[in-house]
């Protein structure tokens, strides 16, 4: 005899799973005790935090992670996870429990609707009704997580579903419909993207997040080197050529990336498994260059604005290895001054962020190291094969604008929803996900503040990540932006306490440094490394807005006059 906790267990390790993330409850049990013998089970101290674990070892393993909710508050409290996850694209399996179906509608106890509630900000959202198809849609809901755009899909559980008992019988798969199936980009429109690049004079590849889900790494680096195209990358693709590689510019985000200017003088770009949203400026960003855009889904090519926008629908491995048979048979100038003026733009970058003496001075707060000096120290203690994961708005933004981009999975961040606070959670579930390799955390006081309980999940789990906390006691953009858009009606709303967070995690059972003097923080750095132990090292920052800070105001401005403006969506583009 077995219940449906035993069938949900076993079906998950059908579907490749070996951990789950979770924070008990009642309603889900009989579910642990299953997983405890069978899978890794993280348990976590906040149910948002929980799925944003998921999500961290999801990036990591380029698989659906799995999370596994009590009911009623219990999912609700998930709920930040499952937005993020749907809005940064990340495949997931979300599992929550319900009261008995024969209570449901009755006012049970927590009882909330939890599929309605799920659906908008999940790929599917259903209720498995009976034990039998707890397998089925166990399959199913793993499929439709990373078909397609990938993104996450709910589950929910009826108590009598969990505890029903019966015999074990094997569970009769049915194969994927084609209706599921994803698209494979046309050879006819593969022919017409390679005949495009090849004309152009100024051409441009920028790879995102689908490139990385559709594990397009060696693909993309052939088509690179074969054709001789600069590259820039964002989200889940940083790193799946590194920034070092004398063809690739780093992040195509002017935001953090200056280089990432000269993305407005291409006359083609080959925007790759990204969609082309609000981060693109809905296309203003490539300036007046032709877009070929490459996504999942299919759609009409169109105008938006000044750009020609020649749509493909296709997976990103399958799209790459057409690009390079067509390739083959076409010359690829060198494009000299093009290539060169790039690379003056990204060594400019350089010196500005590692050599200029100038850019490290505040116009704030006279304490503490700047973000830049906090930075440039822990890039010179991070091992080859460190990932790194960031959070918070404006030390976030210092970061990313110094570092470099180093390997497939390198950089986890939450930067298409925005949301602050996933940090620490994306960090433990990459070393969930990779148990040897060093994961970094930069964040600021802010963010960290959101889930700072989190430090004893890693104490308990055995779980050493090193904390670099940018304490500018600020919420540091919304900061700057009370000061350019308000600067006669200053607020004490955008500040915070110097909270001494090193003691806070000791008091959590990690190990912590604090620094307020530049020299003190490299042997902090190491002492944190050496420990082996969780670790929280607090850096008093002087607050310094970042160029992210400084070109977001700009963009807020823009917004509010286009909102005053009639029309002024007119040429903004869905982003899919």
């Amino acid at each position: 005899m077995t219940n449906g906790g035993e069938i949900i267990v076993c079906a998950l390790q059908e579907q490749g799973a070996d951990t789950v993330f979770t924070l008990p409850g009642s309603g889900i049990l009989s579910i642990l005790q299953e997983a405890a013998r069978r899978l890794r089970v993280i348990s976590g101290r906040h149910e948002t935090s929980v799925v944003q674990m998921a999500e961290g070892w999801a990036r990591i393993r380029r698989a659906p992670g799995v999370a596994i909710l009590p009911e009623g508050p219990g999912l609700a409290n998930g709920i930040g996870g499952l937005a993020s996850a749907f809005a940064e694209r990340t495949p997931l399996v979300v599992l929550s429990a319900l009261p008995p179906q024969a209570e449901l509608g009755r006012g049970a106890r927590q009882e909330l609707p939890q599929v309605e509630l799920c659906a908008p900000i999940c790929k599917s959202s259903i209720m498995v009704t009976r034990p039998s198809q707890i397998a089925q849609a166990l399959a199913d809901a793993f499929t439709q997580a990373r078909v397609g755009v990938p993104g996450p899909v709910h589950l929910a559980l009826p108590l009598d579903v969990i505890e029903a008992r019966g015999p074990t019988s094997p569970q009769a798969m049915k194969p994927a419909s084609p209706a599921e199936q994803e698209n494979i980009a046309s050879p006819d429109a593969i022919a017409e993207v390679v005949r495009l690049l090849a004309g152009a004079r100024r051409p441009v590849v920028v790879a995102g997040s689908l490139a990385y889900w559709h594990r397009a790494d060696h693909l993309l680096r052939a088509f690179i080197e074969q054709t001789g195209l600069p590259l820039f990358t964002v989200e889940r693709a940083r790193g799946l050529l590194p920034d070092a590689h004398p063809l690739c510019f780093g992040d195509a985000y002017a935001t953090v990336n200056h280089a990432a200017a000269l993305l407005q003088h291409a006359d083609v770009v080959l925007l790759l498994g990204e969609p082309l949203d609000c981060r693109f400026a809905y296309g203003r960003a490539f300036g007046r260059s032709r877009i070929l855009h490459l996504w999942a889904k299919s759609r009409p090519s169109a105008m938006s604005g000044e750009n020609e926008i020649l749509r493909v629908a296709g997976r990103c491995d399958a799209a790459l290895e057409s690009l390079l048979l067509q390739a083959a048979s076409f010359a690829w100038p060198p494009r000299t001054d093009w290539l060169a003026a790039l690379q003056a733009a990204r060594e400019a970058h350089h010196q500005m962020v590692h050599r200029s003496p100038t850019f490290t001075r505040s116009d704030a707060v006279d304490y503490g190291l700047h973000p830049v000096e906090m930075t440039r120290m822990v890039a010179a203690v991070l091992p080859e094969n460190a990932l790194l994961a960031f959070d918070g708005g404006n030390v976030s933004g210092w970061a990313r604008t110094v570092l470099s981009a180093r390997r497939p999975g390198d950089w986890q961040l939450n930067t298409v929803f925005g949301q602050m606070g996933p940090g620490l959670s994306y960090a433990l579930g990459a070393r969930v996900a990779e148990p040897q390799t060093p994961v970094f955390l930069i964040t600021g006081d802010g963010a960290f503040g959101m889930s700072i309980g989190e430090i004893e999940t890693a104490v308990r789990h055995d779980l050493p990540v090193v904390v670099i906390v940018g304490n500018d006691a600020a919420w540091g953009i919304e900061h700057h932006f009370e000061r350019v858009l308000y600067p006669h009606t200053p607020s004490s709303i955008m500040t915070l306490n110097r909270t001494r967070w090193d003691l806070v995690a000791e008091a959590l059972g990690a190990h912590g440094e604090f620094v307020d003097h530049v020299e003190q923080l490299p042997p902090a750095l190491e002492r944190a490394v050496s420990s082996g132990r969780p670790a929280c090292v607090n850096v008093q920052l002087r607050w310094a807005p970042s160029p992210l800070a400084r070109m977001f105001t700009g963009i807020l401005r823009r917004e509010r006059r286009q909102v005053a403006s009639p029309g002024a969506a007119s040429n903004r583009e869905e982003s899919a």
